[in-house]
């Protein structure tokens, strides 16, 4: 059983019990600036903080492709809400595999020299 449990912000502990896999410590390295005001530091990091911190990141970014979409609806209907939100996540979902394949990395025939931009798609 692994137990992890870790200060977040003043306000909140947060604690989970066998929710990863392998529980270890490593460094994560961290920079700012650049040439020669370039600092760098270093944070002691496990793998539950490290989920924890970059989760939410992935979905603001999902959220603001989402509201990019820009397809509001009005109705009476409990379901479009829903079912526009899932449309919307499908084309930003879309834009990202056009992305991936684009780059060549999968099928070097597939390489784009300029990608759309997420309006354009």
């Amino acid at each position: 059983m692994q137990f992890c449990s870790f200060k977040s912000t003043p306000s909140c502990n947060i604690a989970s019990v066998n929710a990863i896999n392998n529980f270890g410590l490593h460094a994560h390295t961290k920079q700012r600036g650049r040439d020669d005001h370039k600092q760098l530091w270093t944070i002691e990091m496990n793998e539950s903080r490290d989920l924890h911190l970059n989760t939410p990141s992935g979905i603001d970014r999902m959220d603001h492709l989402i509201k990019n979409c820009n397809m509001p609806y009005r109705s009476w209907k409990y379901w479009h809400s829903p079912m526009i939100h899932c449309k919307t996540m499908a084309i930003a979902v879309a834009y990202h595999i056009y992305l991936e394949c684009g780059t060549g990395k999968l099928l070097p025939a597939w390489k784009i020299e300029k990608h759309v931009s997420f309006y354009r798609f």
